[in-house]
Formats: C-alpha cells, structure tokens, sequence
C-alpha cells in the first residue's frame, strides 16, 4: 500500500475530509489531494505533520495498520 492509500485510509478512519487534514497538518488542501492521489511523494516534514494529527509514528504512514 502507498503512503498516499495509507493517509487516506487514516483521514477517513479519523472522518476527515481532505481539507480538515491540511488545516490541521498546516498544508495545502491541494497537496492533500496530490499525496493521496499518488502524484506527489510528502516532504520530510509534511510526514511529520501527518504523522502528528494522525497520532503515530512516521513509519506507520508508510505501512497498513490494524
């Protein structure tokens, strides 16, 4: 699975819609869009970003969770 498949399974796991993510990540709605959707790979700090409102670890965007 992708680290954008995976960002979208925790966004709606979380009942986020893609632009509640970017204002709470600080990012743009846009760049939510183009991470999920594959056509962008998140920076460094867009993961950690991610990773904080998500409540895990950086890894864990990378990999399926339970």
């Amino acid at each position: 699975m992708s680290i954008g498949e995976n960002i979208k399974r925790l966004r709606i796991k979380k009942c986020l819609t893609q632009v509640a993510l970017a204002e709470a990540a600080g990012i743009s709605a846009v760049a939510v869009k183009k991470i999920e959707a594959g056509d962008r790979e998140p920076k460094k700090t867009t993961r950690a970003k991610l990773a904080k409102v998500f409540g895990v670890n950086e890894e864990s965007l990378w990999r399926k969770s339970r």
